[in-house]
């Protein structure tokens, strides 16, 4: 009895250093966190090598990387499992929204939608070629021929491949979609007099040409609605505000936009040469608010809870939006594909696999 009573009090003992030293290594066990919320010398940004696979430019879509590796179509989580495979063909292609994956082919005009767990949700198969399908606006956009002398452009509801509206101007080829209280604008080119021009197109919601507008901007880069009646259009040289029938500003810039993201504090374009980078915010009416210079050359740009992750080939960093203050991120040896935010976890993708990365702050 008396040895038993030894026993336990050892027994005791035992389990309480042992319970002391775990929870000593608890205490000094460095913190994980995606964003930091202020830089701290102490605190260092660590990869955490996830998927070891060679990966090419994809996307996320779901819980993997969905990316074309030679002629199939796949998916990996960060495990390295494999999620979803599709053969691919030279006549068939993919777009992804947020939602939903869409492969088509282009000779016979079938869509197939597949759900973020790669079910299919619906098929549509319009019987005649069409040349792309690309999301936009919460819309889905197929664009097809309609002979020699026109283009067509067809809005569907990506719930069901309903179509919405058709519309289609000859001697136009019709690029992008922008969905207003009034209708869609599509910018385009058209033929007029021998020469080509770039032209916004009006269209109501059943798809009459409502009126074109003719736009002096060389090579259109992206286009935006700032209201229901003023668009943006981003250009290689420069940045305007048209509205109805006219131009109302236009602001030339000095080096490339790589990116332009609309938020509440106005608009942010990502300009960058060969040598540097620079992050400018202007107001709705193109007057400048803020500007954030001597940024490495960036070429990407995506905003995710109150951050922009910029990253090119080499390095990647963090502009926090409101205060616009840069937050130097890491260079790496290998070739950086992506840096995708995912659902509180921050991604790096690189030519061999997906790291995940995160501030460890010494306790």
């Amino acid at each position: 009895m008396k040895r038993w009573k030894e026993w336990s009090i050892g027994l005791i003992i035992l389990t309480f250093v042992i319970l002391l030293i775990a929870g000593a290594k608890w205490m000094n066990q460095p913190s994980k966190q995606i964003i930091p919320k202020a830089l701290d010398s102490s605190g260092e940004w660590v990869r955490e090598w996830k998927l070891k696979k060679n990966v090419s430019d994809g996307v996320v879509f779901g819980r993997g990387w969905l990316f074309l590796e030679e002629s199939w179509l796949r998916a990996y989580d960060l495990e390295g499992s494999l999620l979803f495979e599709r053969q691919i063909s030279m006549q068939d292609d993919w777009s992804v929204s947020e939602r939903r994956l869409y492969i088509y082919n282009r000779p016979t005009g079938k869509i197939e939608c597949l759900s973020p767990t790669y079910e299919s949700l619906w098929a549509i198969s319009f019987m005649r070629p069409i040349e792309s399908v690309f999301p936009y606006q919460g819309l889905l956009a197929v664009s097809a021929k309609s002979g020699q002398t026109s283009e067509q452009l067809m809005i569907l509801d990506p719930q069901g491949g309903q179509v919405l509206a058709n519309l289609s101007s000859p001697n136009t080829t019709l690029l992008l979609a922008n969905r207003a209280e009034t209708g869609y604008f599509v910018s385009g080119v058209q033929m007029k007099d021998g020469y080509w021009r770039n032209y916004i197109l009006h269209f109501d919601q059943a798809g009459n040409l409502l009126d074109d507008l003719k736009v002096n901007e060389p090579v259109i880069l992206a286009t935006r609605m700032l209201d229901s009646q003023t668009m943006l259009i981003v250009s290689q040289g420069s940045l305007a505000l048209y509205q109805r029938e006219s131009i109302m500003k236009r602001i030339e810039l000095d080096v490339y936009p790589k990116a332009v993201e609309i938020q509440e504090m106005g608009i942010d374009c990502l300009l960058t040469d060969e040598s540097h980078g620079e992050l400018i915010r202007l107001d709705q009416d193109l007057n400048m608010v803020k500007q954030l210079d001597g940024l490495p050359s960036f070429t990407h740009l995506v905003l995710y809870q109150g951050y922009y992750y910029l990253w090119n080939e080499k390095e990647w960093g963090m502009v926090e939006i409101e205060s616009m203050t840069y937050i130097p991120g890491t260079k790496l040896e290998e070739k950086i594909v992506a840096l995708v935010p995912v659902e509180g976890e921050l991604w790096l993708v690189h030519e061999y696999g997906i790291d995940l990365l995160y501030w460890r702050k010494e306790a």
